[in-house]
């Protein structure tokens, strides 16, 4: 089939959101039923669940950094599509298992085969865009998997009433659906098939790189956003269970709040452009973040919970906006700064799930709360110190270059 390549353009774009959505889903389903799955099955401790969720992100990180020069070989429709295959073949294998032992190597195997997706769905779809039609590509793509995010705790939780088995079988399934869609309609229009790999891109490319500095102040704030994030995510669900005795719907609700919360976030700076290039805003995300989780260490009741949620959603999402959107403008490798951006986050989860579970398991929830929004603190601060330095450098060489010029 051919058309313009407008409608191509347009036709694609509502491609990679669909697969985005329906892959964050399943994927986030996976994720959260592995802290039920671990408990119920192998009754594994809190300390140990937090060390398995980062054992997948660690993979992610490891099969990042060294498959990026080899995939960016290949086109990116077929690497996303095995991606998801493989995703499926793993979780299908995990959903029939109850070797611990094997759990391990699924575990490994699942975070590795994540490397195949969220980096080349996200060079495809900001390639050659800048400015405002980047902002506007990247709120699409970030409401597309943040909806995702919203919803999959719900739905987990509720199959997670039935049995822990139950949600990583759905996920199986919808792995091999989404591959399917990704075939049928890359398949239906050549256009989309044929996308260069970045690699080919970058050498046809005339384009020059003019990255903002900034980027490095953003993946600092990604990596504290998801520090936090998944810290919480991995001792609420436990700390709700074990001391509150609410069921796990319950405990969905709040996590189905907290990504609402990021989507209409997504939709805001997606719309705006007074963040673009101020470190302020991200410094600011952060310390809110902090204040946050000090502020509600000790809450029990359910409806300021909802409120701890709603704002925990608003100040991550800021830091993931800002790091993703400043790690491509300006820059021609962005498969690269994509890599980048998810190993980092990553980073974040796996910190957040050692430290989460950890101090949930050996000095409870509040005490995990309070770390968590010290260490945030401190970080600002540092962050400070490093911004005013570098800026008296500037001037300094700035000055001296004047001088020479007299």
């Amino acid at each position: 089939m051919v058309l313009s390549k407008k409608k191509i353009d347009l036709m694609q774009l509502i491609l990679l959101l669909t697969i985005s959505f329906l892959g964050q889903i399943t994927i986030n389903m996976v994720n959260l039923d592995v802290v039920y799955h671990l408990r119920a099955i192998f009754h594994m401790p809190a300390g140990l669940i937090g060390i398995a969720v980062g054992v997948s992100a660690i993979s992610f990180c490891i099969a990042c950094l060294t498959l990026l020069g080899f995939l960016s070989k290949f086109r990116p429709r077929n690497v996303i599509m095995c991606g998801f295959l493989f995703l499926g073949l793993t979780t299908a294998v995990f959903a029939k298992t109850t070797n611990q032992a094997l759990v391990w190597v699924i575990l490994v195997l699942f975070g590795a085969f994540q490397a195949f997706i969220w980096t080349y769905i996200e060079s495809w779809i900001i390639r050659g865009k800048e400015g405002k039609e980047l902002n506007k590509v990247l709120m699409l793509f970030n409401l597309s998997w943040s909806l995702g995010t919203g919803i999959s705790p719900y739905i987990c939780t509720v199959l997670v009433e039935k049995n822990t088995f139950l949600p990583l079988q759905v996920s199986a399934f919808m792995f091999f659906i989404v591959a399917c869609i990704l075939f049928v309609v890359s398949t239906l229009f050549p256009q989309i098939r044929s996308v260069d790999g970045e690699k080919t891109y970058i050498a046809k490319s005339e384009e020059k790189d003019h990255s903002t500095p900034l980027r490095y102040f953003a993946w600092v704030g990604i990596f504290l956003g998801y520090l936090a994030l998944t810290g919480v995510q991995t001792a609420f669900p436990l700390y709700a269970g074990e001391v509150l005795h609410w069921s796990e719907s319950t405990t969905g609700v709040l996590l189905l709040v907290r990504g609402v919360a990021s989507c209409f976030l997504f939709i805001f700076l997606g719309q705006t452009v007074f963040w673009h290039f101020k470190l302020s805003h991200l410094l600011f995300a952060q310390i809110a973040i902090a204040l946050l989780l000090f502020a509600f260490k000790d809450i029990t009741s359910f409806v300021p919970l909802v409120f701890f949620f709603l704002f925990l959603g608003i100040f991550y999402a800021v830091t993931y906006v800002e790091s993703i959107f400043h790690g491509a403008s300006g820059a021609l490798d962005r498969a690269k700064r994509m890599n980048y951006h998810e190993v980092i986050l990553n980073i974040g989860i796996i910190a957040g799930g050692a430290c989460g579970g950890t101090l949930y398991q050996h000095f409870g929830y509040p005490s995990m709360m309070e770390v968590t929004a010290i260490i945030l603190a401190v970080s600002v601060l540092i962050q400070i110190f490093v911004y005013q330095w570098f800026m008296k450098k500037k001037r300094y060489v700035r000055l001296q270059t004047e001088t020479e010029k007299r």
